[in-house]
């Protein structure tokens, strides 16, 4: 079933389109300070931080206007490039392989790349997918040993997909990122068989150092 309709009341929903275009920033940003200036991603990047600055004026501007609606931040695609980033790209540094497999799944295409290559440059494998249809997919393909899932996605959201990749077997450890963070979400989410709550935007640092944890487990 999809809870993602019902996730709660304005200012809940308020929050979380706020924090969708801030996660794509941060990550834009962080990637920024790991290729470094330089590279040829850069210029990219900065085009989608503007971008979000605008989308986060707009959201603002037209809740201040209507409380009958929320809007929804400006879409992602196409602002992001889609070839990887040479590991000799200046800023960066590439540390060793890691025995783990990561997958993110999120509609937010900016965040969930940018995440993932940030994963990616400290020796994670990992792969991405845009809904929780194609997540399930590859999840029993891929079967991760670390499961990082938005909440709030078309057709099947973060719940659902939990409870189905749960059902089909696949051992993870169950992450949720979302822009959704109030305690009756968490609650939702611990129902929904998630190991921890991450509301978003989250520095790529404490993502690097739940890992961590987990990985010592």
């Amino acid at each position: 079933m999809n809870d993602s309709k019902n996730l709660s009341g304005p200012l809940s929903s308020f929050a979380h389109e706020i924090r969708n275009p801030l996660s794509s920033i941060m990550s834009s940003v962080e990637l920024i300070q790991a290729l470094g200036m330089d590279s040829k991603e850069a210029p990219g990047l900065l085009h989608i931080v503007h971008e979000k600055a605008l989308a986060l004026s707009v959201v603002l501007d037209q809740f201040l206007n209507s409380a009958k609606s929320i809007p929804v931040a400006a879409k992602d695609d196409a602002l992001f490039l889609d070839e990887k980033p040479q590991v000799s790209a200046p800023g960066l540094k590439a540390l060793p392989k890691r025995d783990r497999k990561i997958l993110i799944v999120d509609d937010n295409f900016i965040a969930s790349k940018a995440l993932g290559q940030l994963l990616e440059f400290h020796g994670y494998t990992v792969e991405t997918a845009r809904d929780g249809s194609e997540g399930l997919k590859k999840a029993l393909a891929f079967q991760p040993d670390v499961a990082i899932l938005d909440i709030s996605m078309p057709r099947m959201d973060g719940y659902e997909l939990s409870e189905r990749m749960h059902t089909a077997g696949i051992k993870s450890t169950y992450i949720a990122l979302t822009g959704y963070g109030q305690a009756h979400h968490k609650a939702r989410a611990s129902e929904a068989g998630f190991d921890f709550h991450l509301t978003k935007p989250i520095p790529i640092k404490d993502i690097l150092s739940l890992l961590e944890r987990v990985d010592s487990k």
